[in-house]
């Protein structure tokens, strides 16, 4: 039996959300309200990859701080990581995500006439909200060890069992009628970041 092959059985006989690729990387699969599913690897601590709806998204980060992100083998944006601001920019130069973040917020633009999104951590939660309308909040439950993305109705939008704690990255499914290709960028360069 390949190591691979262990691996798969063993996570599938253990039901779990988190399993080791057979070359190490950590996989997160994140259940959404609509029957979808996301599966996010960590291949290092400067590449994650994003399998969603069929398509191939990747944020990549190079040793001179400049992050790329990619749908399949197309490059969509890129920008340098200054301090705590990323701006990246679509290969025509437009604005494609502009992100500024300290410890307990996170702004992002989508636009340049777009309402900023806020994702602003609090008594352990995250709320997230787009201009000026709340679109609910992110929660680790550590009795059950998932992280729940819920609406401002309270009901679950995404869940993952993997991550292990509150996470920004889970607040950019709160807001379902945006882009799938903004979203998932702006998913994983939150999981880049440690958010």
């Amino acid at each position: 039996m390949t190591r691979q092959t262990m691996l798969w059985l063993m996570a599938v006989a253990l039901s779990a959300d988190l399993a080791l690729a057979a070359d190490g990387q950590t996989e997160h699969r994140i259940e959404l309200r609509n029957g979808r599913e996301a599966t996010v690897v960590q291949q290092s601590a400067d590449v994650f990859t994003c399998k969603l709806a069929g398509k191939t998204y990747d944020v990549r980060r190079r040793e001179d701080r400049r992050v790329t992100f990619y749908d399949g083998e197309t490059v969509v944006a890129s920008g340098i990581l200054k301090g705590d601001e990323l701006v990246l920019m679509s290969p025509d130069d437009a604005l494609f995500l502009d992100l500024g973040w300290r410890e307990d917020k996170v702004k992002v633009r989508t636009k340049d006439d777009a309402p900023v999104w806020e994702f602003k951590r609090k008594d352990g939660k995250i709320k997230v909200r787009v201009g000026e309308k709340e679109y609910g909040q992110v929660k680790f439950y550590p009795d059950t060890g998932k992280t729940k993305a819920k609406d401002s109705g309270d009901r679950e939008v995404a869940v993952c069992r993997s991550l292990g704690r509150v996470s920004d990255s889970l607040g950019t499914f709160l807001v379902e009628d945006a882009d799938a290709q903004k979203q998932c960028c702006l998913m994983l360069v939150l999981l880049l970041l440690g958010r």
